[in-house]
């Protein structure tokens, strides 16, 4: 651990978070490694208070802000003076987590939520309870470890945190598998088809909601009301997600960019906001937003920014727009 500190390593890490933690780990054993650097603490507060980014799909950045509860507050132990801003990020993430029924994520959210001193909504952890109960345990030599053990180990940390009883399964020793139960049907998808489906949108949640909820499967339905009642203010956290407010009406209109088709080049992803084709470059759309699905679905799904729309022209390889 000296080596570690004379070498600087912790100065190293690419980030604050990952500055943080590794500070964390070498304070275990009496070395602050960035005793310089008391503005640390501030810069990590000051990311997760801009409770407008976790309004936006974005699990990366999500993630990351429980993480930072969980360093500000050494796992529990002390109080990380995090304000209101920083409860709102949480309330935010996790609507969104609850809607994409991510129960590793919510687990998670509701964890660093407690850790920063108030309580998740009953909502979201009475279906993390239900879920967690459903998870399958078995033991063989011949079964694979490719399973979903992290979110099982999330989900029951949050039990024991809530004190409820955790890692209740039958544990044999030797090689064990950890099947997640089936979740349902998430809203979030069905929510995006059908913001991306309007001519027209708007940040007022009272104005969408009968469109938005009629466009939903009942199960879907059930699941979006749930989360509109779990959340502290669901109104802001939909005028964040919708993202409407980029126009200067109130109104986003779908954009109307128009290039020469290169659906040829081996790809028919589509830009969901500008609805030109990538080109087989495989991005996100063109106002920032993270998808999953590959190509040949519709959806774009990589690392950065269509520039159609900004640029007027095809995008352009490892950069984003302005």
């Amino acid at each position: 651990m000296t080596w570690a500190n004379d070498q600087e390593l912790a100065r190293a890490e690419m980030s604050d978070l990952l500055r943080a933690e590794a500070r964390r780990l070498m304070l275990r054993r009496g070395i602050d490694p960035l005793v310089k650097d008391q503005g640390l603490d501030d810069r990590l507060r000051d990311f997760v208070s801009r409770s407008a980014s976790f309004a936006i799909p974005n699990k990366k950045a999500a993630y990351e802000l429980t993480h930072t509860v969980f360093y500000l507050s050494e796992y529990g132990r002390k109080d990380p003076g995090l304000d209101d801003e920083v409860r709102q990020s949480l309330d935010f993430a996790g609507t969104l987590a609850f809607l994409d029924l991510n129960a590793d994520l919510l687990a998670e959210i509701c964890i660093a939520t407690r850790y920063a001193g108030t309580a998740p909504p009953a909502i979201w952890e009475e279906w993390l309870v239900a879920h967690t109960r459903g998870f399958e345990v078995e033991s063989g030599d011949a079964l694979s470890v490719q399973d979903d053990y992290h979110e099982f180990f999330v989900c029951n940390w949050l039990m024991a945190v809530s004190g409820a009883d955790a890692f209740a399964k039958g544990f044999t020793p030797g090689r064990m598998q950890f099947r997640r139960p089936y979740s349902g049907t998430a809203p979030l998808r069905g929510m995006s088809e059908c913001l991306f489906e309007m001519d027209t949108r708007h940040a007022d949640w009272s104005t969408m909601r009968h469109h938005v909820v009629d466009s939903l499967s009942e199960e879907a339905q059930e699941f979006l009301l749930r989360a509109e009642t779990a959340s502290s203010d669901f109104e802001a956290f939909f005028a964040g997600f919708v993202r409407a407010g980029r126009a200067e009406s109130g109104l986003m209109s779908r954009p109307t960019a128009t290039i020469p088709s290169v659906r040829g080049r081996g790809c028919d992803c589509t830009c969901l906001s500008c609805r030109e084709p990538c080109g087989g470059l495989h991005r996100v759309d063109c106002l920032g937003r993270w998808y999953d699905q590959g190509p040949g679905d519709g959806l774009c799904g990589a690392t950065d920014v269509c520039l159609i729309r900004r640029s007027g022209g095809f995008p352009v390889p490892n950069q984003r727009a302005p």
